[in-house]
């Protein structure tokens, strides 16, 4: 009885996650999960408005430690999550890589750990103008890879490594003469 009841309440914040999870993007979610979220915004880049990040959601019942590198920014510290953004190639039926940030990107900087709870959620791309990179075209298919830990290649056994869903880019700079700003 003892056991059961453990299990219940051990499960509970993951069945919640999985609730929420579904009814907030309409599907289920198994282990580390990603989606791409999106809002709009006028960033001064005519033509685009979307802005995108990443949020990572824990379908496990074990807590996920994430490693970032906390970058200096204005208004202080702000924790910087290893990822990549890539671009399908329907020639090669591949994605390739369109920007990344490398494991050896936070040299210098602080290594922050985080521990994400299970069936939490947090954002770890911050909002960028993913259709403005100068790779994208409007109609592209694209998706971007959050790596769990900052300072290991993907083939290392301690790292974790995600790929979001692919997504359209919907828009694209209707004015090349502009300087574009990707993250703001």
């Amino acid at each position: 009885m003892f056991c059961a009841l453990v299990l219940v309440v051990g499960c509970l914040p993951l069945l919640i996650g999985e609730v929420r999870h579904l009814l907030e993007f309409g599907h289920l979610g198994v282990g580390p999960h990603v989606d791409v979220i999106r809002q709009e915004a006028y960033i001064g880049i005519p033509g685009v408005n979307g802005m995108y990040g990443l949020l990572l959601s824990n379908l496990t019942p074990v807590p996920l430690q994430l490693r970032g590198c906390a970058v200096p920014t204005d208004l202080g510290p702000e924790t910087m999550y290893r990822f990549q953004v890539e671009r399908w190639n329907s020639e090669s039926s591949e994605w390739e890589e369109i920007v990344a940030i490398g494991p050896n990107a936070c040299d210098g900087f602080e290594i922050v750990s985080r521990a994400v709870w299970p069936g939490m959620s947090c954002q770890v791309v911050g909002w960028e103008a993913t259709a403005a990179r100068t790779a994208f075209e409007k109609g592209d298919l694209a998706r971007f890879k959050l790596y769990g830990k900052f300072h290991y290649d993907e083939s290392d056994s301690r790292q974790f490594v995600v790929p979001s869903e692919g997504f359209t880019i919907d828009e694209q700079p209707s004015d090349p003469r502009v300087q574009r700003r990707i993250r703001h």
